[in-house]
């Protein structure tokens, strides 16, 4: 072992190391982004043969979540990629290292942690294709519907990806509420039901899109769209 530190290399004690443990290929990546290492050339010819896929999930997950505790873990991921560890490509990597740079900055720091995103990027099939960017759809209350559908994690990695909007729904959209709740729909005569939450929404696009920012203005927008609903119902 000695001999290894003195020549800057990482190294597996017998030739059968990696089957014994597969995880100990990650480990390796780990600290050989950590300490600068090189990989020895004999432990370099056994990568090939590493299966991760026999590792239980639960301690894949382990691995990651060390990987991802680095302050080197981008190149770590990129060596796990380079030596046939995880099927990471180019792209994938890039996505890693944007979110990463997001989540140190004040606005985004609080969504998704650097383990929940490597191990996104990283998982062996489980939960399918990467989430991509999302297209702004318009208007701030679509993009807020839009943004509440997805999970923290999915609109990190869509901002990684290039949704820029994101931004602005995170740091002002989603602080704005409407002013009125549903009982105040209904101490206006509107009947519980589907008339209620139409009205509080037409409440809120008008916050969200045209800036309605009293109490009045908003009751009297849900109130019309409330009772257009309730009139089209009893139409029918």
């Amino acid at each position: 072992g000695l001999a290894d530190l003195e020549r800057r290399v990482i190294n597996v004690i017998h030739r059968k190391s990696f089957l014994d443990d597969p995880t100990r290929a990650l480990r390796a990546a780990r600290y050989s982004a950590r300490l600068g290492f090189d990989m020895d050339l004999r432990t370099a010819e056994l990568l090939p043969s590493v299966d991760l896929t026999t590792v239980s999930r639960d301690r894949f997950e382990s691995e990651l979540e060390l990987m991802a505790d680095e302050p080197t873990a981008l190149e770590a991921l990129r060596l796990a990629a380079a030596w046939g560890l995880l099927d990471l490509g180019e792209n994938e990597l890039a996505l890693v290292a944007r979110a990463f740079e997001l989540l140190e900055g004040d606005l985004w720091s609080e969504i998704s942690t650097r383990s929940a995103v490597l191990l996104a990027v990283a998982d062996r099939g489980e939960a399918g294709p990467l989430p991509g960017s999302l297209d702004y759809p318009g208007t701030p209350s679509r993009a807020s519907a839009l943004a509440e559908t997805q999970s923290p994690l999915d609109l990190l990695l869509a901002r990684a990806a290039g949704s820029d909007w994101l931004d602005r729904w995170l740091a002002e959209w989603r602080t704005i509420p409407p002013l009125i709740t549903g009982d105040d729909l209904i101490a206006a005569g509107v009947p519980r039901g589907v008339a209620v939450g139409v009205g509080l929404e037409a409440a809120r696009s008008a916050a969200l899109d045209d800036g309605l920012s009293t109490r009045e203005g908003q009751l009297a927008v849900a109130l019309t769209a409330a009772r257009s609903t309730e009139a089209e119902k009893g139409s029918r």
